[in-house]
């Protein structure tokens, strides 16, 4: 079986020798078998997942990822390897810690060297190992002496070393870069190296091999590890198991000047110009001047990704949280010396499991010859943006300390990103402040005791027919101004409790002098003193366009603005109302689903235009059938529902069903053109056949059961279709997982029909299921094309037609064609004819010797969508066969416009002709049409001696059917071959 493979790494850093030549050995092994990599730099406290969804193995550095994240991992039931690791996994690539400890303590015992201690820490697999070795071993001297750099910092473990009483006279350091460090610290104290303390180490990177330290350390083959993980992959994918035992790398002491060896100089160090110390300066002051400018950008000048000019990364991925998923740009960058902007294109909305999107990893234009993404979360302190997946490693040192220049990339955006979105909202909330405080009072009012009157001021009094902005109004005055609905709840709100202060704040409507409605809303308070009002201000404001604004907001959250019917929002609330309704009453209620046919096909056909003229047409129809009681909404897209309230019997609901039917079914016109529409109706009852938490569900349910027994029907939510759903939905759990080793291909020969030679053969997929046994190709493929697993399993198909082809080619040398069918969800798929080309590519196949098979039903679905991606086909090389002709509406005249070489014509056309049938002409013509187009005719389903005599001598080309062979599986066809050598090439 054919797939694409990737592989995930997990690591806490990106450069350095050891993490390093980690992402670089992977990358560049798992390249020569055109497998994929993401690596994530994680750490053990964030559980972001990324890449579970498609992942077929993970790889985990130390212990980068905690234990949640592990055990998300293990759910996907994808394997793991460790490296370094104390999580369980299922494959480890190992040092023998104990050999090379032992090897280590007792050369420094020839020196001379008795009390020894170690440096280093237990936090990694490594560590504790290497530490529990050296326990171990100086048990029975007692010499034993732990610095632990997870609790200590070097300078400190120097000076604890120093004033220890014990004179130390020998070390072994965890790493070499312990050990340097601690070198350069224990000179402070006149302590040097072999001379008073000898030091051996671990890893052997380049600074060991330099003449400024000289460490006698252990040398360790990380370079191995890339090839071993892949080498382990490989396996596993073959026998669904990693080799018995894990695989240890190879590992052997060197020793130099530290410990007090004799050693002399040898061509070691940082020997590539690349990385010398002087490109170790220029990274850092890069990554400097860049994190510098990153902090003065706004968020606009962030997210154009121009300042990543400056570093190698030339093409990635940027994902920004946005409502639970991430909003997904691809971007190129350009080098500076080419002045060009960063190029972005938005890619879509994805979860982070699905970050990097494998099609993008798989897709050629976007990796150019790269096959890892790294990918790197953007975070500041406790601020999750988001993550960038950059392409390639050109950004990642081997030979240097791990410096995460990479990862500072990530960082330096997340702290920029953080600073530009406080420092824009300051500025809003600052605009914000100036606005309001301009608009905030259309008028004010005051009340004193004094005078017994309201004074008021602002452009407000003008509308009760004052001629200035200011004006003395008794309290009746105002109350007759208040709106007769409102001046009751204005009376009763200013009912106060005369030994407080009071506040208001009131909204409602008055009668302008020119007799027009305003909303106004009133603040204020009301202060007492013994009792008694002394005084009152407040404001004023003319809120009439925001109660507008309010009402249309209320109308758009709650109605169809296409249709004016009730939305989905009003229906949930009104079904809930008539619910409980009818469970007080003992009631019944009956929930009529309506979803129109082939609905899509117009609106993508037509345009929005002729589609949204249907829907209102529909609406209109279906709305004078409907009693006053009987609730009316459009569910969304071309769903319509209707409630029917205390229903005497289900009868009553099929009839006003059918009616709607009838309604709908009748021509819809618009201008010059027609177009007849139909729906499937889905029918639940309360509480008949349905709880009231799942009518919606039940409805839906009868729906499509509807639609698969051949649309423009009416079904009824019943226990059978409630069996045969939970039946489905079962079988498709079950199809998610059969591509993985349930599925197989049969190959059903198609002949000359002069002669006993193969011309090719058609590949057709079979499923044995482990449940189910073996299921037939009527029940599941249906069941791939509603669910959308055709898309994955067409892939396999294609695959494994290939590789079988491949085999055959090699093994009997058999120039046949291979016959492949295509369902329409995989060829409208939009990277449908881009995955083609690439399978042709690294196949190697001749795509004129495959002719995929194309039925009329997916052209008529969409005639002119239809023609382009055929001519995309075409223009690959491939052949194309109009499959099942006779079963659906085409008309030759249609097929003269259409690339297709080889017309099938069906079974059931085949099974309806006998000699003296009318049908005898009709299929003769087709054969005479389809010649004079330049078509070859398969007369598929060929069962019996007459069949063949009479197709043979109305001149089809070729056969197919149980009367040369039924479908067979690999083996029986190569047995075929073995006798029959087809020699004829079209």
């Amino acid at each position: 079986m054919n797939k694409q493979f990737v592989i995930g790494l997990l690591t806490p850093a990106l450069d350095g020798y050891y993490f390093g030549t980690i992402v670089k050995g992977l990358s560049n092994f798992a390249n020569k078998e055109d497998i994929k990599v993401v690596v994530v730099n994680a750490n053990s406290h964030f559980n972001e997942t990324y890449a579970l969804d498609y992942v077929d193995l993970w790889v985990v550095v130390m212990n980068t990822i905690s234990d949640h994240y592990h055990d998300q991992i293990k759910q996907k039931g994808k394997p793991v390897i460790g490296i370094n690791t104390n999580l369980k996994t299922d494959y480890a690539i190992l040092i023998d810690n104990e050999a090379l400890i032992i090897k280590a303590v007792e050369h420094l015992k020839d020196h001379g060297h008795k009390k020894i201690g170690y440096v280093g820490t237990k936090k990694y697999r490594d560590g504790m190992e290497r530490l529990e070795a050296f326990e171990k071993y100086n048990q029975e001297s007692n010499t034993f002496q732990f610095f632990d750099t997870f609790t200590n910092n070097i300078p400190m473990i120097a000076k604890e070393i120093a004033e220890s009483e014990d004179s130390i006279n020998g070390l072994i350091c965890g790493t070499d870069f312990i050990a340097a460090e601690l070198i350069n610290e224990l000179k402070n104290y006149q302590i040097m190296v072999p001379e008073d303390i000898a030091v051996m180490s671990f890893d052997d990177i380049p600074v060991a091999q330099s003449n400024l330290h000289s460490l006698s350390t252990v040398h360790i083959k990380f370079d191995d590890i890339g090839r071993y993980i892949v080498e382990a992959f490989l396996h596993y994918t073959e026998h669904q198991s990693f080799p018995s035992d894990s695989i240890y790398l190879d590992a052997y002491p060197v020793f130099r000047s530290s410990c007090g060896c004799e050693w002399e100089d040898e061509t070691v160090g940082l020997t590539n110009p690349i990385e010398t110390i002087d490109h170790l300066s220029e990274l850092i002051s890069r990554n400097f001047i860049l994190g510098q400018r990153i902090q003065f950008y706004n968020t606009e000048e962030l997210l154009q990704l121009n300042w990543l000019n400056q570093t190698p990364i030339r093409k990635g991925l940027l994902g920004l949280k946005d409502n639970g998923t991430f909003k997904t740009n691809m971007f190129e960058t350009f080098d500076v010396v080419q002045e060009k902007q960063t190029k972005q294109t938005f890619y879509g909305n994805i979860h982070s499991q699905a970050f990097p999107p494998k099609e993008l990893l798989f897709n050629h234009s976007f990796m150019g010859d790269e096959n890892t993404i790294l990918v790197i979360p953007i975070v500041q302190e406790d601020h999750y943006f988001g993550m960038f997946g950059f392409v390639g490693t050109d950004d990642i040192m081997t030979q240097l300390m791990p410096l995460h220049t990479t990862y500072q990339l990530a960082t330096y955006f997340a702290a920029g990103y953080l600073r530009a979105n406080i420092t824009e909202r300051m500025n809003n909330y600052s605009q914000q402040l100036e606005m309001v405080s301009d608009i905030i009072y259309d008028g004010i009012w005051e009340y004193t005791n004094t005078n017994k009157e309201i004074v008021c001021r602002g452009g407000i009094v003008q509308h009760f027919g004052e001629r200035t902005n200011y004006a003395n109004i008794d309290f009746e005055r105002i109350v007759n101004i208040i709106h007769p609905k409102d001046r009751e709840f204005f009376i009763a709100s200013l009912a106060l409790d005369r030994r407080i202060t009071k506040q208001i704040n009131l909204e409602v409507r008055v009668i302008t002098n020119n007799n027009q409605l305003m909303w106004i809303q009133i603040v204020g308070q009301f202060i007492y003193v013994d009792g008694k009002l002394t005084k009152a201000v407040g404001s004023v404001k003319d809120i009439t366009n925001r109660k507008k604004a309010d009402a249309k907001i209320n109308e758009l959250a709650f109605y169809d603005t296409l249709t004016g019917l009730a939305n989905r929002i009003s229906f949930e609330e009104q079904l809930a109302k008539e619910i409980e309704i009818a469970k007080d009453n003992d009631q019944s209620i009956a929930l009529i689903l309506c979803d129109l046919d082939r609905f899509k096909v117009i609106n993508d056909s037509y345009g929005h235009k002729v589609g949204d003229h249907i829907l209102k047409t529909v609406a209109a129809r279906v709305k004078p059938l409907l009693a006053e009681n009987q609730f009316f909404a459009r569910f969304g897209g071309d769903e319509f529902v209707v409630i029917m309230p205390h229903i005497n019997d289900n009868q009553e609901a099929y009839q006003l069903a059918s009616d709607i039917v009838q309604v709908i079914n009748q021509p819809i016109y618009d201008e010059h053109r027609h177009y007849q529409i139909s729906t499937s109706v889905g029918i639940s009852i309360y509480p008949e056949n349905s709880k009231a938490t799942d009518m919606l569900v039940s409805a839906d349910i009868a729906m499509y059961s509807a639609k698969a027994e051949g649309r423009n029907r009416i079904h009824i939510f019943n226990d059978q279709i409630k069996h045969h759903n939970a039946s489905q939905i079962k079988l498709e759990e079950q199809l998610r997982h059969a591509v993985e080793d349930e599925l197989s291909l049969h190959f059903q020969p198609i002949y000359y029909v002069d002669s006993e030679e193969i011309y090719g053969v058609e590949a057709l997929l079979r499923w044995n299921s482990k449940e189910f046994g073996k299921v037939s190709p009527r029940d599941f493929i249906p069941l791939a094309e509603e669910t959308g697993l055709i898309v994955s399993i067409g892939e396999w198909v294609i695959y494994e037609a290939i590789r079988v082809m491949k085999k055959w080619q090699r093994k009997y040398d058999v120039p046949i064609k291979m016959f492949i069918n295509l369902s329409s969800r995989q060829v409208n798929h939009p990277n449908f004819s881009r995955e083609l080309k690439r399978i042709f590519d690294i196949t190697d196949i001749d795509p004129r010797r495959i002719s995929f098979e194309i039925t009329e039903s997916m052209m008529i679905d969409n005639f002119e969508q239809g023609k382009l991606i055929l001519g995309e086909l075409i223009d690959m090389g491939v052949k194309l066969s109009l499959d099942d002709f006779g079963t659906g509406y085409s008309s030759l005249s249609s097929l003269r416009h259409l690339p297709f070489q080889i017309l099938k014509i069906d079974k059931s056309f085949i099974d309806d002709l006998s000699a003296v049938d009318a049908n005898v002409a009709i299929l003769k013509a087709i054969i005479e049409m389809a010649h004079s187009l330049n078509l070859s005719v398969v007369a598929e389903g060929i069962e019996r001696q007459e069949q063949y005599d009479l197709v043979a001598s109305l001149g089809v080309d070729f056969i197919q059917g149980y009367y040369t062979n039924p479908p067979l599986p690999e083996d029986k066809i190569e047995k075929i071959f073995q006798e029959k050598t087809p020699t004829k090439t079209e």
